[in-house]
C-alpha cells in the first residue's frame, strides 16, 4: 500500500496565501470580498408590520348537557359571584377552590357557569373566563350579543 504523502507549504507560499486572504478581508463588513455578508433569517410566524393574520381560536362553548350558559359578572365577593346569564337568570356562583387563588375575576368579564341541579335558576359554578378576543368571536358567531355585554 501506498502511503500518501501530505503537502506542505513553504514560508514564501504560506505567506502568498496569508496576503491573498488579507486583501480580500473587508474591515468595515467583517466578510470576505465576493461573499455577501451573512444575514439571520426572519423567522417564518413573522408578520408585516401592522398586518394581523387570521387566526383559528379554540373557545370553550357552553355545553348543554352538562347544564352550562354564558354569563357577565355584576358583582364579585371574593369567594362568590353574582352572574347576570344570558338566559336572563341572575345567579351566585362559586368559585372552586383549586382555582379560587389563580384567577382574577372583575365585574363585567365574561364567564362560563355550569348551573346546579338543585336551584338551578339560582345558583352555579364558575367554570371559565373568557378573553376579549374570545368575546369578539363569541359575539361574531351568535353565541353573545353585545347588549349582554353592557
Amino acid at each position: 500500500m501506498a502511503e500518501e504523502k501530505k503537502k506542505q507549504l513553504t514560508e514564501q507560499e504560506e505567506q502568498d496565501v496569508f496576503d491573498t486572504y488579507e486583501d480580500s478581508y473587508d474591515s468595515k463588513t467583517g466578510a470576505l470580498a465576493g461573499r455577501a455578508p451573512q444575514r439571520k433569517e426572519r423567522p417564518k410566524f413573522a408578520t408585516v408590520q401592522g398586518a394581523t393574520p387570521e387566526e383559528v381560536i379554540r373557545i370553550r362553548l357552553p355545553n348543554l348537557k352538562n347544564r352550562e350558559v354564558i354569563g357577565v359578572v355584576l358583582e364579585d365577593y371574593g369567594q362568590k359571584l353574582l352572574v347576570k346569564c344570558i338566559d336572563g337568570f341572575t345567579r351566585t356562583c362559586r368559585i372552586p377552590g383549586k382555582i379560587r387563588y389563580k384567577v382574577y375575576i372583575n365585574p363585567g368579564d365574561a364567564v362560563l357557569v355550569q348551573k346546579w341541579p338543585v336551584q338551578e335558576n339560582e345558583k352555579g359554578d364558575y367554570l371559565y373566563k373568557y378573553t376579549r378576543t374570545q368575546l369578539t368571536h363569541l359575539v361574531r358567531k351568535g353565541f353573545l350579543k353585545e347588549e349582554d355585554l353592557q
